[in-house]
């Protein structure tokens, strides 16, 4: 009895000695050629264990509220990141599977990720997290995040909820903007000239709660979700106790692009008389400039180069006679931040109603009968 005594106290304080400790080495860091890819922007990425991590500090850079309180050992998280074409993180690059990068230490610091306790790992002493404990597969999580895998491409998509109703608005043929209306879980998609004003409406009965997430629906099929805003923490420092509160300043509307945007395909756009349009670009907006046009029975293309006090831009524009048009200019790549656009050799062919024309060198054609644009 005394030699089992002796062997279950040796072995317990053996297990005791042996306990791993905070900043101890549990495991390596591994390179991957996996692509991680966070709201659209390319971040850096490391395999823990057959997982992809990748550093919270990244989603701070994008646009997530980070929070250390030392005196409880807390991180604290809240997401809002930002799309792809506000924030970039540079010299992000694939590795070579199997290289060792570092060392996974132990931590005693806490993760709250939107709320909800996140498992996370000590990665060369920054702070990281597997996608996969972070979003659900193709839905999302209890941390409002979802993933994607890409085999073909191996390519792993993480997407936060949200508030990207903009982003909506701007999925269309670039002539036509998207105005969307809300009234409880259904909405409604019209597209709109770009030069008419958005009148997007939102309402909600009383019996919405503002704290919860409300699927939302267009013609039956699920294409969005309303969500309460931001999310808050209450610390309190003597006892360690951390509180969850929603914050109560509204919510936010987010949407499925890529399921959005197939949907939007169908959505007939408004048509307006065809003097109308004409007149919209032959008004003082466009004033100050010089003007080349093609009129048939169905159609009048205008070709404006539109003189403003810093810069000279193009517009390429075919309005039908049924009130339906098309810019093609705008669907070009602006050469600055101020939308400008520059067009050489412009031709104009009346008899063949075709237009011709060089866009920083390459040359396109549109052909009118057809209303094709493509390269020459």
């Amino acid at each position: 009895m005394k030699k089992f005594l002796f062997i279950t106290a040796f072995c317990f304080l053996f297990a005791l000695s042996c306990s791993a400790k905070n900043g101890d080495i549990s495991g390596s860091i591994y390179s991957t050629d996996i692509l991680a890819v966070v709201n659209g922007t390319p971040v850096p990425s490391y395999n823990i264990g057959g997982k992809t991590a990748i550093l919270l500090e990244d989603l701070g850079k994008l646009g997530a509220t980070i929070e250390y309180q030392d005196s409880i050992r807390t991180l604290l998280v809240t997401d809002y990141v930002y799309p792809a074409a506000w924030q970039t993180i540079s010299g992000v690059t694939r590795g070579v599977p199997g290289s060792v990068l570092g060392n996974i230490y132990e931590s005693d610091i806490t993760t709250y990720f939107n709320g909800e306790q996140l498992h996370t790992f000590s990665l060369n002493g920054k702070m990281a997290a597997a996608i996969e404990d972070i979003g659900n597969k193709d839905d999302f999580s209890k941390y409002s995040a979802k993933f994607k895998w890409d085999n073909s491409t191996r390519t792993i998509r993480l997407d936060f909820i949200g508030n990207n109703s903009e982003q909506v608005k701007q999925i269309s043929n670039k002539s036509y903007q998207v105005n969307i209306k809300i009234h409880n879980d259904a909405v409604t998609f019209e597209m709109i000239p770009f030069f008419q004003e958005v009148q997007s409406k939102i309402d909600f009965d009383n019996s919405f709660d503002e704290h919860k997430i409300y699927p939302l629906y267009y013609n039956g099929e699920k294409v969005g979700m309303r969500y309460p805003r931001s999310v808050i923490y209450s610390i309190d420092d003597a006892k360690g106790n951390i509180t969850l509160l929603h914050h109560s300043d509204g919510y936010c509307i987010y949407f499925d692009l890529e399921k959005t945007s197939e949907l939007l395909k169908n959505v007939k756009a408004t048509e307006l008389p065809y003097e109308e349009v004409l007149n919209y670009y032959l008004s003082d907006a466009f004033q100050g400039y010089s003007l080349e046009r093609i009129d048939t029975e169905t159609y009048t293309f205008l070709f404006i180069r539109q003189i403003n006090p810093n810069q000279i831009v193009y517009h390429f524009v075919k309005i039908n006679k049924n009130g339906a048009f098309r810019e093609y200019s705008k669907e070009f790549q602006p050469l600055d931040e101020h939308g400008k656009l520059i067009f050489d050799n412009v031709k104009l062919d009346q008899e063949k109603e075709t237009v011709t024309f060089l866009y920083q060198s390459k040359p396109y054609i549109i052909d009118l009968k057809t209303d094709v644009m493509q390269t020459n």
